[in-house]
């Protein structure tokens, strides 16, 4: 932090407060996110009609979010002082591999029988995120293999949805 007297501190932009900060923030609109999210499903008087293309949306955001991880990791220069960020990003994924195992089960469960088993591959993978070893260098290898064919698989299969689901 840098002073003068009579004036406002200001955060150093190359501060760990600034990074704490940063992080702080982006976890902070993730449980809102989250929170709201929540609050609508559960407010929900009826059952409501879930498409394919809000599924396919769900997984292009896993994927985007899957994508900035490995950068997190292959970007040296961002790399060690990116923790909070790789944590943050972790738990939004579990998050929306949850909620997309959740509109999923809007879906018959004929059509969904073979899905669910990646997404649940998937979610058992990404709640490892809470412990330290998780972010261990052998992340990125993990993320372009086991991450990469499951996404690939589960794509394929969300493509074989009907458009809607049943009511």
């Amino acid at each position: 932090m840098e002073s003068e007297p009579g004036k406002v501190a200001k955060l150093s932009s190359k501060s760990d407060s600034l990074q704490f900060a940063a992080a702080v923030t982006a976890m902070s609109l993730g449980t809102s996110r989250r929170l709201s999210r929540n609050f609508s499903y559960y407010k929900q008087s009826e059952i409501s009609e879930v498409k394919r293309s809000d599924l396919h949306k769900m997984y292009a955001q896993i994927r985007h979010e899957i994508y900035t991880l490995q950068n997190l990791y292959l970007n040296d220069e961002y790399s060690a002082s990116s923790s909070p960020f790789k944590v943050m990003l972790a738990k939004s994924i579990l998050d929306r591999l949850e909620e997309l195992h959740r509109n999923l089960l809007f879906f018959d469960v004929d059509t969904i029988q073979s899905i669910i088993p990646v997404i649940d591959r998937q979610r058992r993978f990404w709640q490892q995120s809470t412990e330290v070893e998780f972010y261990a260098e052998s992340l990125i290898q993990k993320l372009e293999s086991v991450v990469e064919q499951d996404m690939i698989t589960l794509e394929s299969l969300l493509k074989t949805l009907p458009d809607t689901s049943a009511k």
